[in-house]
């Protein structure tokens, strides 16, 4: 009868670990070599969020984080396998009535590891796209990303998808996406059209949009493809602004930082009877703020260090600009905003995505810049 030997059958000898070694090692290198063979997904397919840094306790932190998320859903879902992307009708410069949307934009794509191949502000289509980058990307992880902020010069996707830099023929085999901004006026036939071509034959899929104003349903009715609702894209800049703040105390100055004259007789008001600091910032100011030989980015961070300079001057402001409005949200500064007309693309934005902030923190809002000045008295109270 022969023995086995017991060399390889105890579990106590030598050799017997040196074969649970051997094959764990090779377990391992098998591993890393298909990971490398069949690399995993891209972080850009994470359905994560990030985690913000201050302490979700309060019901308003928890309606910001909320914001945020659905804005992380929405375009987790519209640019889900997208590695790089080439951003369309961007604003040629930053200022007051889109930084901080800007920020927030790139704050996404950096988080998402999605690489910017190819940028084209809104007054340089001549420049071609495809020429210029396409040829580089893969159809199946790259996409035309609509990038246009909130100010009001509606997407023109007729000049994007027909005009002849770039053409239809070499754009069409690309995705087609959007940032969640309002398009005021934006559906005419001149983009139903285009709209049309594009989904016609040999486009990989439909075109993607989002709207801010869950009210906008012309999109739902043009049948463009898919169509979702989110907040603006500066939520995600939200836990960049950690360090703003307000000083404490009621005897100083309260700011007014504002677009244009309300035709309020400030001085010569006997009703309001503590002192105000007046801040006209408009496109003026943006110029004498930016420097214009610096990217959009390095502009849009110009002028959110302006906007920090201005909120952290007084413990209350008063502002009528709506990226300040943004800003001094997420930061929870105590602040009021003035919304004359709830019609209008601002004004409805309060309504579907921020009106329930307004019992929880620092925001007031107000129809003009009189009343505003009486909240920030009844703050004060009577000195």
């Amino acid at each position: 009868m022969i023995k086995r030997p017991r060399f390889f059958s105890s579990p106590r000898t030598l050799g017997n670990w040196t074969f649970r070694v051997l094959l764990l090692s090779s377990l391992v290198v098998l591993y890393f070599c298909l990971s490398f063979i069949f690399p995993f997904p891209s972080p850009s397919l994470s359905l994560t969020f990030p985690t913000g840094s201050n302490s979700v306790s309060s019901a308003y932190n928890q309606q910001l984080e909320n914001l945020r998320k659905v804005f992380y859903y929405t375009m987790d879902r519209q640019l889900a396998g997208i590695r790089d992307v080439a951003l369309v009708h961007l604003p040629c410069t930053a200022d007051s009535e889109n930084f901080l949307s800007i920020l927030g934009q790139r704050q996404y794509l950096k988080e998402r590891n999605i690489s910017v191949r190819f940028e084209s502000c809104s007054s340089k289509f001549k420049q071609s796209v495809a020429n210029a980058t396409f040829p580089k990307l893969h159809p199946m992880y790259a996409a035309v990303l609509h990038a246009a902020p909130i100010k009001s010069s509606p997407f023109n996707l007729q000049d994007v998808v027909t005009s002849s830099q770039p053409s239809l023929n070499s754009i069409r085999q690309f995705k087609l996406r959007s940032f969640p901004v309002n398009y005021p006026f934006f559906v005419d036939d001149n983009m139903q059209r285009a709209l049309h071509a594009m989904r016609g034959r040999g486009h990989p899929d439909a075109y993607l949009t989002s709207s801010r104003i869950t009210e906008d349903t012309r999109y739902a009715r043009s049948g463009a493809g898919t169509f979702t609702f989110a907040p603006d894209s500066s939520i995600t800049y939200l836990n960049q602004l950690n360090h703003f703040y307000q000083p404490k105390g009621s005897k100083n100055k309260v700011n007014l930082i504002l677009s244009r004259d309300h035709n309020v007789p400030i001085a010569g008001s006997r009703a309001i009877k503590y002192p105000w600091a007046i801040n006209f910032w408009g496109p003026e100011q943006d110029r004498k703020i930016l420097n214009v030989n610096t990217t959009l980015v390095e502009q849009a961070t110009q002028m959110l260090d302006y906007a920090q300079l201005l909120v952290s001057e007084s413990p209350y402001f008063i502002t009528d600009k709506f990226q300040l409005h943004l800003l001094a949200t997420y930061a929870n500064l105590k602040h009021v905003y003035i919304i004359n007309d709830y019609e209008s693309e601002f004004g409805k934005y309060e309504l579907d995505w921020l009106q329930g902030l307004h019992s929880k923190g620092n925001i007031a809002v107000a129809k003009d810049l009189y009343s505003a000045m009486l909240v920030v008295k009844d703050w004060l109270g009577d000195n």
